[in-house]
């Protein structure tokens, strides 16, 4: 009995050892099975730019590979590829195949600016739908790393000037079946003071101007650089010509180039004549102008008055009812007075008030056909102040019939400097040089020449001070060394200078 036992267990233990390759073939087939049907995807590339594995920023591409091990697992060329957006938008990414250089199915995938979704990025093979992989790709706002845009405005080059204002703002379209983007120009907003946009210009140096629009293609660059370009300012005058007409505005203005300049709602005035309009051309047959009217400078304009005569007696002649328009300007050594004045006139008289006068308004000079001379009196010599005023005439039935007086103005000039003394101490090697200190200066220079050299500045002393001491360490021996100075003072950003005080020199004997 224990013999038959021991006999069924051997043959079982036969059986078992016929049977097992056969199922561990069949284990191993099943697991073959399994893993063919899956599809590995990886990153082949990731921009460094705050993209990753699953995120990509705007402006940007990145490149998916997918390994499938199906059949031969060489023969990667049967996998295809899919893009939807979880969001339910429209996508807009651009798709591209390519081989990796391990030979993978590949996928370039570019986000274009201005986009942002959440993909479902699908790997599957070409000869069965059913074996795929899924991969999610989030497309992120890449503002901080590539920028809001495609086309990137510059201000350009300015020549060092400041430049104010901020990138303008602009629409760009992206088309992804042509993969191109296209813009229309904005109008510039940067400003650079003297300094006059003239167009757009691009790295290929092709200009463009405000609304014009371009198209490119994207190709891989990570954005398309527009910059600003400059000229100096380009002005044009609009000028008033009242011919023989009395006006107080300004008769000539320079504006920008393309400025909107609405006409002046001043009429000019003229004996025996009424103002009629303004004109392009002299006698009126040219295009007219009205008070408020707008003109477009594009151009140099000068307007005429035109006039129609008028048989209505007057008492009051129109002159008495206008001033010239007066500007002084200090030199070193005389006061130069300007004036303006629109209307026929047959000459001016400049009245000075100043110590010279007895502080009382006397004409100085009484001339015509001429808008500007140059005064000076012993109280301007002396750095004290000057009153000027001007007043025009015309003459009718032989008489003078005045304008108002202009405005007063007022300066004073700076009388010439004085230099004390220029003394050399040979055992320092040194020079003192001292000089009169007047009162109302803002400070005093000094002036050196070495032998027939030229004066040059070397030092400037605080209105304070009446003496400084100079090194003639670098001087050599025997040479003559000369010294002036001069004051000035500050008439708002201006200097203005005395006359140059008299020369000193010294020999430097050792």
């Amino acid at each position: 009995m224990k013999r038959k036992f021991w006999l069924q267990y051997f043959i079982i233990f036969i059986g078992s050892i016929v049977l097992l390759p056969c199922i561990i073939s069949q284990i191993s087939k099943a697991n073959e099975t399994q893993k063919a049907n899956e599809i590995t995807i990886g990153c082949d590339f990731i921009p460094k730019n705050g993209s990753d594995d699953h995120n990509l920023t705007w402006g940007s591409c990145m490149g998916l590979y997918a390994i499938s091990n199906v059949g031969n697992q060489d023969n990667n060329t049967k996998i295809k590829w899919n893009v939807e957006s979880t969001l339910g938008s429209e996508v807009t990414v651009s798709i591209s195949e390519y081989k990796t250089s391990k030979g993978y199915d590949a996928v370039k995938i570019y986000a274009p600016f201005g986009y942002c979704d959440t993909l479902s990025v699908t790997a599957y093979l070409e000869s069965d739908n059913s074996i795929l992989e899924k991969y999610e790709l989030n497309i992120i706002d890449g503002t901080n790393w590539n920028g809001k845009h495609f086309f990137q405005f510059y201000s350009g080059k300015t020549d060092g000037f400041t430049v104010k204002g901020t990138e303008p703002e602009f629409f760009e379209e992206w088309d992804v079946q042509s993969q191109t983007y296209t813009i229309s120009f904005p109008e510039n907003s940067y400003q650079v003071d003297k300094l006059e946009f003239l167009h757009w210009k691009d790295e290929k140096g092709n200009i463009y101007q405000p609304g014009e629009k371009l198209t490119v293609s994207y190709t891989g660059e990570a954005f398309y650089p527009i910059y600003a370009v400059w000229g100096k300012n380009v002005n044009y005058t609009l000028t008033y010509d009242t011919q023989g007409g009395y006006f107080s505005g300004a008769s000539k203005k320079a504006y920008k180039k393309g400025a909107s300049v609405t006409i002046t709602t001043e009429e000019p005035a003229r004996d025996k004549y009424k103002f009629k309009e303004w004109n392009t051309t002299v006698d009126g047959s040219g295009e007219s102008y009205y008070p408020n009217d707008s003109l477009t400078l594009n151009n140099n304009v000068i307007l005429y008055a035109i006039w129609e005569i008028d048989t209505s007696d007057r008492t009051k002649h129109p002159i008495s009812n206008y001033a010239p328009s007066i500007k002084l300007t200090s030199k070193t050594s005389k006061l130069n007075i300007s004036w303006e004045f629109v209307g026929e006139v047959a000459g001016y008289c400049v009245e000075v008030s100043s110590a010279s006068t007895g502080n009382k308004y006397k004409v100085m000079n009484t001339m015509e056909d001429v808008s500007y001379i140059s005064y000076m009196d012993s109280a301007l010599k002396n750095g004290k102040k000057a009153k000027v005023r001007v007043r025009a005439y015309t003459i009718v039935d032989g008489k003078k019939i005045y304008s108002r007086y202009s405005n007063v103005k007022s300066d004073t000039l700076l009388k010439k400097a004085i230099l004390k003394s220029v003394t050399y101490k040979k055992q320092k090697k040194q020079v003192i040089i001292k000089w009169s200190k007047p009162a109302n200066i803002n400070g005093i220079e000094i002036y050196q020449k070495i032998g027939a050299g030229k004066y040059k500045k070397i030092y400037t002393a605080k209105s304070n001070s009446q003496k400084t001491t100079r090194s003639l360490v670098k001087v050599k021996k025997g040479k003559k060394v000369s010294y002036k100075i001069r004051y000035y003072t500050k008439n708002g950003g201006k200097k203005i200078y005395s006359p140059f005080s008299g020369v000193k020199s010294v020999k430097k004997s050792s």
